[in-house]
């Protein structure tokens, strides 16, 4: 796997034997775990592309007003 750019976040391995990847995205950390660090690199992609879409990715429930709407 090549080198990092700027922004792109962290991988490390836990403990557990999983891999972490971390990134701080619009202000928050948000991480994303697998069983092998190409795993984690790809979810990491897809949680960039849903961040890029304009998805909302620091809310885990909707309000009701949002429902509503």
């Amino acid at each position: 796997m090549p080198k990092r750019s700027s922004g792109e976040g962290s991988a490390r391995k836990r403990k557990d034997g999983r891999w972490e990847w971390s990134v701080q995205l619009d202000g928050k950390r948000h991480y994303v775990y697998g069983a092998t660090r190409q795993e984690a690199h790809e979810k990491y992609k897809e949680l960039r592309q849903r961040f890029e879409a304009g998805a909302d990715l620091g809310k885990k429930s909707q309000t009701v007003e949002a429902y509503l709407t």
